[in-house]
């Protein structure tokens, strides 16, 4: 971290540890295991949980990041969900449909042809 010094990620990462876990020591290469696990203590009580520390930063929306193939199955778990009041949305990051050589890409575009007849059939 030290070789970052003048680069946002230095003065990000400083802050978060201020913001979430009250840390103001500058990490470096000689307390960074110390660091590491008190943020690792921390994030076993409920106040440090993902819901909690997203509340924490009073954050009204929250995008994610969607293959067009997902199912959104926990976007709809959590707009029913009455206790969590930040809108979470779905985004498009098609980045697989620029991934021709891989092997995987044929059944990508199957899978993604079938949730298209599927949404036209609905």
């Amino acid at each position: 971290m030290e070789y970052c010094y003048r680069n946002p990620l230095y003065h990000w990462c400083h802050l978060e540890l201020k913001r979430f876990f009250d840390i103001d020591d500058i990490l470096n290469e000689k307390n960074t295991l110390v660091i590491w696990e008190k943020v690792n203590i921390l994030l076993k009580k409920e106040e440090y949980s993902t819901r909690n520390l997203i509340k924490k930063m009073k954050i009204k929306a929250l995008c994610t990041t969607d293959d067009p193939i997902d199912t959104l199955e926990y976007h709809k778990i959590l707009s029913c969900d009455k206790e969590f009041k930040i809108k979470v949305l779905p985004t498009f990051r098609p980045d697989k449909a620029f991934t021709m050589e891989k092997n995987d890409y044929i059944e990508w575009i199957e899978k993604l042809l079938i949730k298209k007849l599927i949404l036209l059939k609905n």
